[in-house]
């Protein structure tokens, strides 16, 4: 059943997300007013946490870094040096 339900909102963001042809460093930040495609971001993440695989959701009122590139619904940014990272 999970697998059926990532496959379906795998295939919808594919669809619905436009995305670089090229991104190397950059994290990418749904824009506040993609809301159906953030609704879907966080029903992965809750079944991605449910087969034992941790997720952070980091929300932020400012840009957090320099854009490289920006779609209708999100941003790909290089992240400034202040902005809360990953722990290793």
């Amino acid at each position: 059943m999970i697998r059926t339900e990532t496959d379906y909102i795998r295939d919808w963001f594919y669809d619905n997300l436009d995305a670089p042809d090229l991104a190397t460093l950059e994290r990418f930040w749904f824009k506040a007013e993609a809301r159906e495609h953030i609704e879907r971001a966080q029903r992965l993440a809750k079944l991605a946490r449910q087969a034992g695989i941790p997720i952070v959701e980091r929300r932020t009122r400012r840009v957090p870094g320099k854009v490289r590139w920006q779609g209708d619904h999100q941003v790909a940014v290089f992240t400034y040096r202040d902005t809360p990272q990953p722990r290793r």
